[in-house]
């Protein structure tokens, strides 16, 4: 959905802190799906995709329904939350398909590596189509966010995007090549591990760094507090939020109610 995508171009404070998960995880999903046994594959693909759906809330056409049949659903505010568990089936499908390749006592490569090699042959291909067919990313930004067009902040959210892209396809083939040299017993197994975590930090630390944390934190730390402390000895604190503000505990009043009236009307 066009929505989902906004946060890459767009400041607003998300619920969740990160959608990223890193390049290895569609390296394990794939293994997985060609070592998993077929009643595994089905049960965790039909709890992982459910559990999206449910966490698109509104954005899916399943919501509409858990709300009309199932009305105890409601009592769940921010669906969102439900993406962890999403989280949770992806992280074990990654594991379970990177276990299933590096204890394959099989020799033979033909099937793991194809597969391998499409994912990295995907990526290489939608790089080189957007690089010399810029514009599609350029439009694309300019539809599905707030930055003007033919600016210098449009020309570099373009070419963020397309060094994402360029990054993609490097650690992926640094994946592929590391797995194939593992598996026909080129390096060791604790070289490795080791740069297999090498790779996998520098696209979390550094590659994609900005996937991760959307929002930097002095957004929310700089501002100074509302009531210093020790400003005073009162017990009591009454809080009249804006009517900007639409959070469901808060309701503004038209009108200009005395100190009784609004008391009164908070006990309301």
């Amino acid at each position: 959905i066009s929505i989902g995508v906004r946060l890459f171009f767009a400041g607003d404070v998300p619920l969740l802190v990160s959608g990223y998960l890193g390049v290895i995880t569609l390296f394990g999903i794939a293994l997985w799906l060609y070592y998993g046994a077929r009643r595994e594959k089905l049960y965790l693909t039909a709890l992982a995709l459910a559990s999206l759906a449910i966490a698109m809330g509104g954005n899916a056409l399943i919501y509409p329904l858990l709300f009309r049949f199932l009305p105890f659903v409601s009592a769940f505010r921010f669906p969102e939350k439900f993406f962890f568990v999403t989280y949770a089936l992806v992280l074990f499908m990654t594991m379970k398909g990177l276990k299933g390749l590096l204890l394959d006592r099989s020799t033979k490569l033909g099937m793991p590596a194809a597969i391998l090699g499409t994912i990295c042959l995907a990526w290489l291909c939608l790089y080189f189509y957007l690089r010399f067919n810029s514009e599609i990313v350029a439009d694309f930004i300019a539809m599905q966010s707030s930055i003007p067009p033919i600016s210098d902040i449009h020309a570099k959210a373009t070419v963020s995007v397309l060094t994402n892209l360029q990054r993609q396809a490097i650690l992926a083939l640094a994946l592929f090549f590391l797995l194939i040299l593992f598996k026909t017993d080129k390096i060791r197994p604790l070289l490795f591990s080791t740069l297999l975590v090498a790779v996998v930090y520098v696209d979390l630390a550094s590659a994609h760094r900005s996937f991760l944390f959307p929002l930097h934190p002095n957004r929310v730390y700089g501002d100074a507090p509302v009531v210093q402390t020790g400003e005073t000895r009162l017990t009591r604190f009454f809080y009249y939020p804006s009517a900007r503000d639409l959070h469901p505990a808060y309701f503004s009043v038209i009108g200009r109610p005395t100190f009784e009236q609004s008391v009164a009307l908070s006990f309301q």
